[in-house]
């Protein structure tokens, strides 16, 4: 999958959805019930086949919270079943039990888009349709609910073939990527550079 920069709207995305979560910064359940101290290992694991997306920002969410100890087994864009182990994290129980609902409900959100998504390219297989995004996203999420597709554009590539894309939000700088498919479970990225979005004005221009 095309790789996500952890930047400064990635950030503040995360730090809005911890504090929606949990007002006042605690867990009053695990403060109440867990020992403080207290050090155990959580383990992510896949209940339902589908494709992974969103182990970066879960990994953001579990530091954010004092959680040092991630990893991730499984790369995003990976096809799962049921079981499959994704990634492990260790430390403080209680900051473990904080940033969990979270990390959790950004990882589900994001691989339901990519296993939806994988599905209508597979629906397609063999005709001339292509599955693209849209600007039909939930508001505050449009660059982590993007980055979720585009590993649907490298599996309609050839062998050998290259995809140039813009990738992170439009208000802000992005990185144009070149991505190489060397094999069907292969792909080579590069940042080729800099890069800003300009929408067209006029009437054919952006409402």
């Amino acid at each position: 999958m095309v790789m996500l920069e952890i930047n400064e709207e990635i950030i503040r995305l995360v730090d809005k959805a911890i504090e929606e979560d949990l007002v006042g910064g605690i867990d009053v359940t695990s403060v109440a019930t867990i020992p403080e101290g207290m050090e155990s290992v959580a383990k992510f694991v896949a209940k339902a086949e589908g494709v992974i997306a969103g182990i970066e920002i879960a990994e953001l969410v579990m530091k954010r919270c004092g959680v040092a100890g991630f990893e991730a087994l499984r790369s995003d864009g990976d096809s799962l079943k049921r079981g499959d182990l994704i990634a492990t994290a260790s430390g403080d129980t209680r900051s473990i039990l904080l940033a969990e609902r979270t990390a959790l409900n950004f990882m589900t959100h994001l691989s339901g888009i990519a296993t939806l998504t994988s599905r209508w390219v597979s629906a397609v297989a063999g005709t001339k349709a292509k599955i693209r995004d849209t600007r039909k996203t939930t508001p505050g999420l449009r660059t982590l609910e993007k980055y979720a597709v585009p590993e649907t554009y490298i599996q309609q590539l050839n062998i050998g073939g290259r995809l140039v894309i813009p990738v992170g939000d439009q208000t802000d700088e992005q990185k144009m990527m070149r991505i190489t498919k060397i094999s069907n479970t292969q792909t080579k990225t590069e940042i080729l550079q800099d890069c800003k979005f300009v929408p067209l004005k006029g009437s054919l221009g952006w409402k």
